[in-house]
Parts: structure tokens; sequence; C-alpha cells
């Protein structure tokens, strides 16, 4: 009896080590190492346990909210808060640190600026780091929240194409003594 005893715990003895091993590698499984960290742009994002069209929702997300990237997958990115909750968020949802950065510095920069005009948003309005509808974003500024407007800049629409200067005009019509 004690020689089976002994033969069996001699065995747990070499297989133990093994085992742990094992099991210590499949706990951290391609899981927990960070990538990068983003930031929320989005008004709010769910938290996806897997990548499917049926999912559990794990946790959400809320704009500007900074997050860890633990994995990429095409349109999905695996995601941990800063409460520890995991899970997949779509890309477009996220902005990265160098977009976080500007929007950091232009807030400074502007910080005790004189206030142009006082406004209301009409609808979710995206706060930009430079002026463009396709130009990168973090906030989301929702509809009716009052405002302070410290700066004003537009861009020239995508495939839009400028209406000649006066100047321009003047040269190519010439003056109405000149067509006599």
């Amino acid at each position: 009896m004690n020689r089976i005893r002994h033969q069996f715990l001699l065995r747990v003895l070499t297989c133990a080590p093994l085992l742990f091993v094992l099991l210590l590698s499949a706990c951290n499984r391609g899981g927990g190492r960070v990538l990068e960290v983003a930031y929320v742009s989005g008004v709010q994002a769910v938290l996806r346990d897997h990548v499917a069209a049926v999912y559990e929702k794990t946790g959400v997300v809320k704009n500007g909210e900074r997050v860890e990237v633990l994995d990429h997958d095409r349109r999905f990115v695996k995601v941990r808060t800063a409460t520890g909750a995991t899970g997949w968020v779509e890309q477009r949802y996220l902005v990265g640190r160098d977009i976080f950065d500007q929007i950091q510095k232009l807030t400074a920069d502007n910080r005790n600026d004189p206030v142009q005009a006082q406004g209301t948003t009409r609808n979710d309005t995206n706060l930009h780091v430079e002026p463009g509808r396709d130009t990168e974003h973090l906030y989301q500024i929702s509809t009716g929240e009052k405002l302070a407007l410290l700066k004003r800049a537009t861009a020239d629409k995508p495939g839009a194409v400028a209406p000649p200067s006066r100047a321009a005009r003047a040269a190519t019509q010439g003056s109405w003594s000149e067509r006599r």
C-alpha cells in the first residue's frame, strides 16, 4: 500500500511543474499586454465579449475615456478600461494619444483667449483639432450644450472649386470701353 502511494506521489510531483507551466501560459494567452493607449471619441460605445453579430455587453466606454489597447482585429479593438472592464469596441470610436495630446495643447494654448461669442449647439457637434469635416476629433458636444466660442476657422469643402477672385474676373472680362 505504501509503495502504491509513493509511486502515485512521485508521478504527481513529476507532472506538477509541467502542469503549472501549462496553466500559467494559458491564463495570459494574448491578453493583458498593453499595445498602446487610445481615447474614446464617440459619445458612448459598447464593449463586446467577442467580435460577432451576436454578443454579450461587457461594459460601456464614454467620450474622452482613456483605454488600453490589448489586441486588434480588422474593424475592432480589444480594450481595457480604468475600472478593469475588457471588451471589443469598433476602431472608429477610438483615437490615438497624438489626437488627445493635440486637443490638450489646443486647450492650453487658448485657455486665456477672450470669448468671441456664446452659443448653444443645435446638433451633436464634434470638436476637431483642425478645421474640416473629415479631420480627427476627440470630443463630441451634445445637442443643447452651451459653449463659448474662442476662435473660428473654415476649411474648403472637399471637391469644391473656389470661385474666381474679383481681380481674376476683372482681368478676363476687361472694361466696357475696351470691348467697344
